[in-house]
Order: structure tokens, then sequence, then C-alpha cells
């Protein structure tokens, strides 16, 4: 009796096809998903910007004298450029409501309301807007400047 033994060790044209299918399969998956954490990542740092953006400002508006922010026409609303009359004597030190993240330039919208709550008291309401992929973002803050005694 004669043992015929085979030498199976490849793979054939059908098995490579099937494991090819498998594993494109699985990489347009994971692509996806790696779109999709950029693009979440990318939303977070826009919204971080946004959050120093307004805690900037609001360090600026808290260091005005308070005579200084008077709740008047000129900064009521006022837009955040260099004609602010609001933040003086000198506009170069603040930020910058135009940022580079990520390779493009992203814009910021700053506005701001001041409002008397009393003699020895003002509120100050601070919106900063931005737009992403043709959605508007607003993130919204409010401090208090007091009179010093």
């Amino acid at each position: 009796m004669e043992l015929i033994v085979r030498n199976n060790k490849g793979f054939s044209l059908i098995e490579l096809m099937i494991a090819l299918f498998i594993l494109a399969f699985s990489l347009l998956g994971f692509l996806g998903a790696m779109i999709n954490s950029i693009d979440s990542n990318l939303q977070n740092e826009l919204r971080n910007t946004a959050i120093r953006l307004a805690s900037q400002i609001a360090e600026t508006l808290l260091a005005q004298d308070f005579d200084n922010l008077a709740a008047n026409p000129d900064c009521s609303l006022t837009p955040y450029d260099s004609t602010n009359s609001c933040l003086v004597p000198d506009f170069t030190h603040y930020p910058n409501y135009s940022v580079t993240i990520r390779r493009f330039q992203q814009a910021y919208d700053v506005n701001w309301a001041i409002t008397d709550l009393n003699l020895n008291l003002r509120q100050i309401e601070i919106s900063i807007n931005y737009t992403y992929r043709g959605q508007n973002f607003t993130h919204d803050t409010v401090i208090y400047k007091h009179r010093d005694s």
C-alpha cells in the first residue's frame, strides 16, 4: 500500500481574495472612525480657543478701572477691534481675534455688554461667536466688576 502525501502549504486564490476583502472592509471602518475622531478633536480645539479668548477678554476688562467700564453706547456690544474705546490705553496688548488652528485661520467674533447693576457693581456679558462647517457656535460668559472700596 502506497501512502500519498500532499503538501498543501499555500493559500488558494479564493482564500487570498476573501482575506483581502475582509482587510479592506476593516480598514474602511477604521478610516471612518479616524476621520470622526479628527473632526471631534478640531471642534474641541475651536471651543477651547473660544473659552481661552473669553477668559483673556474677561481678565482685560476686569483689569480696567471701574469708571472706564461705564455702561455707555461706546462699550455696549462693542466689537473686539482697534476702534474699541473701552480698551484703553493700549490695544496692542490684547489677544488676536483671528487664530491659526491647524494651519487655517479661524475668525472669532467677540462682543460684550456692560450693565450697571448698582453704583458699585457692573455685569459684563462676553459673547464669543465662530462658524465651523457652516454651523454657528457661541460661548457666553458673565463676569462682575466691583468698585474697589
